[in-house]
């Protein structure tokens, strides 16, 4: 059974079932093994198409997508963050020429806990926005409550001037790490199916039971077929129109093969 937040993929139509069973009298296979089989590119896609990707067909390679998404999740965060230390050096800059204390004295202020010393130092200097902004330790929730739909962070100015970068680098870091999550919700899927080509570390790291189940009903006498959910919490968030344009691109590769090597068949056997 899907949870309420998971996202159970399903190909179902007369004309695929027609043509799987066609395929199995004439390729002498029982017709789970060919769902079983076929299964495998289709899951594939879904694991391609899920974020990280560049495009929605998701085609282009791994390598690419992990480096979209980690991409993707240091701007985000930068979008809600900025250092201390970058703050300071912007001051200095301003101050260049003028022979004024400014920046060192934002950084003693910062320092002492004088908060709104700091904030009249940067509205002096002409830096208004950075004024309004919270000054302090890091504060994950930013970043939480920054996130709008689709888990992305759509922010004109920072939330926060962080004090400790350290910390800050440290929860870059761990979303980093994440990366990748959504795509394993498909492994189990992918696994059940035999399904062929190497899942590179960045997706498989996430494990299979957590993210995702398999149900393979294959072998059943009547109605084989393998269920295939993604369980991962924030899929279903990312999911849309997804789900439907990767399935349907993979019924049609499905239907493709089988009629390929039906021909392939029976020309064989007319050969004889």
């Amino acid at each position: 059974m899907a949870g309420p937040g998971d996202i159970t993929a399903k190909v179902d139509d007369g004309e695929l079932r027609r043509k799987l069973a066609r395929a199995s009298r004439v390729l002498g296979k029982e017709v789970g093994e060919l769902v079983r089989f076929y299964s495998g590119p289709a899951i594939l896609d879904l694991m391609r198409t899920f974020p990280p990707m560049g495009t929605v067909s998701g085609k282009e390679a791994f390598s690419r997508q992990r480096q979209l998404g980690v991409q993707a999740v240091t701007r985000d965060i930068a979008q809600v963050y900025r250092s201390l230390a970058s703050v300071i050096a912007q001051v200095r800059e301003a101050e260049d020429g003028l022979h004024g204390d400014a920046a060192r004295g934002l950084a003693r202020a910062v320092r002492r806990g004088e908060i709104a010393e700091a904030r009249g130092i940067l509205r002096r200097m002409g830096f208004e926005m950075e004024s309004r902004m919270e000054i302090g330790t890091f504060d994950a929730g930013h970043h939480k409550s920054s996130r709008a739909g689709r888990g992305r962070v759509r922010r004109r100015r920072a939330a926060q001037i962080v004090t400790d970068a350290q910390a800050l680098r440290a929860y870059v870091r761990a979303k980093v790490a994440l990366v990748g999550t959504e795509k394993a919700g498909f492994l189990a899927g992918h696994r059940a199916a035999g399904g062929k080509g190497s899942i590179p570390r960045w997706i498989t790291r996430h494990g299979s039971g957590r993210t995702g189940r398999a149900q393979d009903l294959t072998r059943k006498a009547l109605n084989p077929r393998l269920v295939v959910t993604n369980a991962v919490p924030y899929a279903a968030e990312h999911a849309g129109g997804l789900v439907g344009l990767s399935l349907a691109r993979s019924r049609r590769r499905m239907l493709r093969g089988m009629d390929a090597a039906v021909r392939r068949k029976l020309r064989a056997l007319k050969g004889r």
